[in-house]
């Protein structure tokens, strides 16, 4: 445990020299908000007291899309609106699903939204979130391989995929300049 957690702290010291920017220039994000936290099957089991929200940010101009995730403490435009500055460029095209929070993104990038209660797809400008819904389908679904995470260990578990994601095809070269460095 004590050669993973100390690799952890490599990985995020990584992203602290190498942060991550998404988008730019006519380039689309999508931007959404999900719960990680446990579901109790058939009612069985621990309640869950506390919810977990993860912000994240799908850059579907890449093939396979690019993403980023973050433990928010809550979906306030307070605390969202600053992590959308930090990682998305400014120029970008974000897409998201109408959350009040985003209202006031047209200042710094072209936003456009989808109301889910109408269409999936906005039939005037093609916005939609399908790339950011199937990105939190393959987070969640890496959880239920792993049969969980602890609740308190998230931030390493998004840390670990953001990781593995951005050295795709080169990680055991990345991995190993992490452990001398």
């Amino acid at each position: 445990m004590k050669i993973i957690k100390n690799l952890n702290y490599k990985m995020k010291d990584f992203f602290e020299k190498n942060p991550i920017l998404l988008g730019g220039l006519q380039r689309i994000c999508q931007i959404d908000e999900t719960l990680l936290s446990g579901k109790r099957k058939y009612n069985v089991g621990n309640r869950v007291s506390k919810q977990t929200w993860v912000f994240g940010i799908c850059d579907s101009s890449t093939t396979p899309a690019v993403g980023f995730m973050k433990v928010v403490p809550d979906r306030r435009a307070q605390t969202l609106i600053p992590i959308i500055k930090e990682i998305i460029r400014p120029g970008t095209i974000i897409w998201d699903g109408e959350w009040s929070a985003y209202r006031n993104l047209w200042k710094n990038y072209v936003h456009e939204t989808v109301n889910h209660k109408i269409n999936f797809v906005n039939p005037k400008t093609d916005a939609h979130t399908q790339n950011i819904e199937s990105y939190w389908n393959k987070v969640k679904l890496k959880i239920k391989k792993r049969k969980g995470t602890f609740k308190g260990k998230i931030d390493e578990f998004i840390t670990e995929h953001l990781f593995f994601e951005r050295n795709e095809g080169k990680l055991f070269w990345e991995l190993l300049n992490l452990i001398k460095v």
